[in-house]
């Protein structure tokens, strides 16, 4: 009879512990669920992220093209001012010299 009771008692300790392993098993499932929707979650933050990277070195790079073009038309634009001062220069002394020659 006694050895009857121990091996009950020792049924009834196995039951309780699968039944809570059983339990720490379902909530293992629910904080990894949880915590792959989070992840999810974060991916879907880095893509649009990246993204928006992706965007700003694009207007980067034009914003930075056209200011190159703007300088280098600047240096162009300087560049034939001083062709035309110095014509207009070269002109002017070719007067004075006419106006010396009679």
């Amino acid at each position: 009879m006694e050895l009857q009771t121990v091996e009950e008692e020792c049924e009834r300790r196995i039951m309780a512990i699968r039944g809570e392993e059983k339990a720490d098993v379902s909530n293992l499932k629910q904080e990894n669920k949880k915590l792959c929707k989070i992840i999810d979650a974060f991916n879907e933050e880095k893509a649009s992220l990246q993204a928006q990277v992706d965007k700003l070195t694009e207007e980067l790079s034009a914003a930075y093209r056209k200011y190159r073009d703007e300088a280098d038309a600047r240096k162009l634009l300087i560049t034939e001012i001083n062709e035309l001062r110095f014509q207009q220069q070269n002109s002017g002394k070719g007067q004075a010299n006419d106006d010396e020659d009679p």
